[in-house]
């Protein structure tokens, strides 16, 4: 009888990157199986050498998501932080070399966990709209002049273009204030649900955060949304915008030209 001996072949270049990549991002300990061979020796066993680049993984990219979301660690606590990071970690993988953006899904990630944490999840939101704020090209400005020198034409037809760093969020909690005591070193308790508005724009080098009055968080949204000045304007006015007190309007527009909210104005 002949007996036909066959030699398996090693994996290829493919199945080698694909069978490290499944034991370096899994978060536990590799089963390394088939393919242990070809881990270099180096003082270690082959599966402490693995971990060495798995522990690795999670930690750079966990270290990413605290430097964009320090409140959010701050307000779990490092232990809670860290477990919430792997586990983020685990369901989103990066999609690119870059790690600018790794984070962008981590306020949706904390709102599908529920009420537990649906504080962080609005304190999240915050903290991205000023990474997003951070990146924008935002070196087009409105001059605070502009509005002065439109006619009565144009001014019917005018609408102000937002920046492209501007965010506009409508939050459930009160993350403005907590976000505030959070940068200025104090202790801040986690807060009781509080429905708010709060504008992110960068002008120049500084991000500005601006906490906003139901009536004017209105009129803003209108405006962003592409809405003509006048007609946006005249929908302000009421009783909710006269409550804020005399100016309210005056002093609100002032602040949103000089934290450069808007780039430019148009007429059409």
């Amino acid at each position: 009888m002949t007996v036909h001996r066959e030699r398996a072949e090693a994996p290829g270049l493919d199945g080698l990157q694909r069978w490290l990549f499944e034991r370096v991002t899994s978060p536990e300990a590799a089963v390394l199986g088939a393919g242990a061979e070809h881990v270099s020796p180096g003082g270690l066993p082959a599966a402490a050498r693995l971990d060495v680049y798995r522990h690795g993984y999670f930690a750079r990219l966990s270290e990413c998501l605290a430097d964009d979301y320090p409140a959010v660690a701050y307000a779990l606590g490092p232990e809670a932080f860290e477990a919430l990071c792997r586990s983020y970690i685990v369901a989103h993988p990066p999609r690119s070399a870059s790690l600018n953006f790794y984070g962008a899904e981590f306020a949706g990630f904390c709102r599908r966990r529920g009420e537990a944490l649906a504080f962080e999840a609005d304190l999240a939101r915050l903290e991205w709209a000023v990474v997003e704020a951070i990146h924008a090209d935002a070196a087009q400005v409105l001059d605070p002049t502009a509005l002065g020198t439109l006619g009565a034409e144009r001014w019917a037809a005018a609408r102000l273009v937002p920046s492209p760093a501007l965010r506009l969020l409508r939050v459930t909690y009160p993350v403005f204030d907590y976000y505030r005591a959070f940068l200025a070193g104090e202790a801040p308790e986690r807060p009781s649900p509080e429905a708010t508005a709060v504008a992110v724009c960068r002008r120049g080098d500084d991000v500005w955060r601006l906490e906003l009055a139901e009536p004017l968080a209105q009129l803003l949204a209108r405006l962003v949304a592409g809405e003509r000045l006048a007609v946006a304007l005249d929908q302000a006015t009421g009783p909710a915008l006269d409550a804020l007190g005399p100016g309210a309007l005056q002093r609100a527009f002032g602040d949103w030209v000089a934290c450069g909210l808007f780039a430019a104005i148009t007429a059409d």
